[in-house]
């Protein structure tokens, strides 16, 4: 009788545990966690929050790290232009230029996955 209520009581803990999500689960959770966060006041740091909230947040986080810091120098800019300039080549000229983004975005941020 006592495993029965055990099993009662923890059962419904040692399932969730056994349940295990992909990735894409993971990030879809942590995305919609940060929608639903509470908005900072006009005159708050998103800097100091950012910080505050990173443990929270850890992939949100990586991709705002990576996606809005000032680069230093032009070397991100002229790299993406030397990007461009290897997917449209002359046997690529007739790409369209949506699909020339698309390449040079998913070039730029695949690396983003592996870190």
């Amino acid at each position: 009788k006592n495993a029965v209520t055990e099993w009662k009581l923890f059962g419904e803990v040692f399932n969730k545990q056994d349940q295990v999500k992909t990735l894409a689960q993971v990030v879809e959770d942590e995305v919609a966690s940060y929608r639903l966060a509470d908005s900072i006041g006009i005159d708050a740091d998103p800097f100091r929050w950012c910080k505050t909230n990173e443990h929270k947040f850890p992939r949100v986080a990586k991709v705002a790290k990576r996606l809005l810091c000032v680069p230093g120098t032009s070397v991100p800019s002229e790299r993406m232009f030397s990007t461009a300039g290897d997917i449209v080549s002359a046997n690529r000229s007739r790409l369209a230029p949506d699909s020339v983004d698309r390449l040079i975005f998913l070039h730029k941020n695949l690396s983003i996955v592996d870190e």
